[in-house]
């Protein structure tokens, strides 16, 4: 079990960090060399909608086939793909090429992502659990923090033909990790698995999911909270970017030092949660509900009267206490939905949370562009209704989350 914890840290830690950099340099690359900014939001939206389509398919398969075989398969095809590509790295300077390459890129990502978190407690097994979910957080945030930095480094060093290059590195790299990694069977369905290339199948698989997830209280609180807080949470971006700038007019080290707080505070509270054992479920999600109320309470005010000067460090602060807070609630509810979940049926859970999550944060970004349009004064207005919802978010966890 501690092999498989130290190969799947490092094949996160390589496949993540090389989809990352890449993801960035062409989408910055078409933006640049274009000046389009529809072919931009082309290849924000193939990929966002790429990860929703596979992770939804890939749970479905991830409960019926054998793991291994099935990320080893789409990992495969990837560096396949990538190595066509590298055989000719003109075709990286065509926009409708890359769409393919990050469609495949997503659905190797998705398929390795819904496999590993579906079948987590039999990989690292129930002693490493709590320290992977808590690695694993650490190690993403720093990849979000680094890979813009890295990969703006990059281009303006090496020709964007070079990258192909990279990143079929990186996907060769993951797959050798892959082959490394022992994923134990866990399926007790194998007798029904015959007919699974359905979509009759397909759909029943999924009614029965959302069925369980509905029968179990907590469970469908956590799948509602991911929807509510990923719908709300990107309009607060939106809103907190725009105001460092329309509203404080900070510069654009201040406003970076201020947006990255928010992963800072992850990190510090992964790193706090490692050493840690037998974490209480229900306190540690009403813990980290009640100082993400508070925080957003603290944030509103900032927009009603401060000074630019303290709210520079104000604003970082409160970043750094939300970045806590989410990460709190992230391990908290990740530890419990892998330890109560039957095996069978994770994938598909799994899929459909992503799916939900993936699509409230685009219509809270589009919300939130326009809200924040209107006028200044809407600032405090909409993140004090943000503390309301957290406040009712908090009250239905006291009264209906049973588990401790």
């Amino acid at each position: 079990m501690k092999q498989n914890f130290i190969f799947l840290i490092i094949f996160t830690l390589i496949s993540n960090f090389g989809s990352s950099i890449f993801a960035f340099i062409v989408s910055f690359y078409f933006l640049k060399e274009s000046n389009n900014a529809i072919i931009f939001s082309i290849l924000i939206a193939t990929t966002t909608l790429s990860n929703i389509v596979f992770k939804i398919i890939a749970g479905y398969f991830a409960d019926l086939l054998n793991k291994k075989y099935l990320v080893l398969v789409t990992q495969f095809l990837s560096v396949l793909v990538l190595a066509i590509f590298s055989l000719n790295t003109d075709s990286i300077e065509n926009y409708k090429f890359v769409i393919i390459l990050l469609i495949i890129l997503a659905m190797s990502d998705s398929f390795s992502s819904i496999v590993f978190n579906s079948g987590m407690v039999n990989i690292v097994g129930e002693q490493y659990l709590q320290k992977f979910i808590t690695v694993n957080m650490v190690m993403l945030n720093i990849i979000t923090i680094f890979s813009p930095i890295i990969g703006g480094l990059l281009f303006s060093i090496f020709d964007i033909k070079v990258f192909i290059y990279l990143i079929f590195c990186t996907e060769t790299i993951s797959l050798l990790i892959l082959i490394l990694i022992k994923i134990p069977e866990i399926r007790n369905n194998m007798s029904e698995s015959k007919d699974i290339i359905s979509i009759k199948r397909f759909f029943k698989d999924y009614i029965k999911t959302f069925k369980y997830i509905s029968e179990f209280q907590e469970l469908l609180i956590l799948l509602c909270l991911s929807l509510a807080m990923n719908f709300f949470f990107s309009i607060s971006n939106i809103g907190l970017q725009t105001g460092l700038v329309k509203v404080f007019k900070f510069d654009s080290l201040t406003y970076s030092l201020i947006v990255s707080a928010l992963s800072l505070g992850i990190i510090l509270i992964s790193l706090v949660l490692i050493g840690l054992k037998d974490l209480d479920i229900k306190k540690n999600l009403t813990l980290s509900i009640s100082v993400m109320s508070l925080s957003y309470l603290i944030l509103s005010l900032n927009f009603i009267y401060s000074s630019v000067e303290i709210s520079k460090y104000t604003l970082f602060f409160i970043m750094l206490v939300i970045g806590v807070s989410l990460g709190l609630y992230n391990a908290t509810s990740s530890i419990f939905k892998q330890t109560v979940i039957q095996d069978n049926l994770k994938g598909k859970y799994f899929g459909l949370e992503t799916m939900v999550a993936q699509i409230a944060m685009p219509l809270g970004y589009i919300l939130g562009g326009i809200l924040f349009e209107i006028n200044t004064y809407i600032y405090p207005l909409i993140f004090i209704t943000i503390v309301f919802i957290l406040i009712i978010v908090l009250f239905i966890l006291k009264r209906n989350f049973k588990i401790i």
